[in-house]
């Protein structure tokens, strides 16, 4: 079963481990407006923030979880969510 990151975040417990452990917080409003474009896309789904507020998000119907900083710089963090959490959880910051 794949894990839905929202739902994990929003969790009282496992939400508030993973804000302290890995920097996550929850994304309040998904739909706010990225000041991303991907090869002229801007059609992203924001998963979660860090501390920072740099944003972690998939792409239109691409599974891949993608680090923008508020820099303009990006990275691919996983190949899906179960990975991008996995990573988070055994190698934060």
């Amino acid at each position: 079963m794949p894990i839905d990151l929202a739902k994990l975040l929003h969790h009282e417990d496992i939400g508030y481990a993973l804000g302290i452990l890995c920097d996550l917080e929850i994304q309040d409003d998904p739909r706010e407006p990225l000041w991303i474009t991907v090869d002229g896309s801007s059609d992203f789904t924001s998963l979660a923030r860090d501390g920072s507020g740099n944003r972690f998000i998939t792409a239109g119907t691409s599974p891949l979880v993608i680090y923008a900083d508020h820099e303009g710089g990006t990275g691919v963090v996983g190949r899906d969510i179960d990975e991008f959490v996995a990573l988070a959880v055994w190698c934060p910051y």
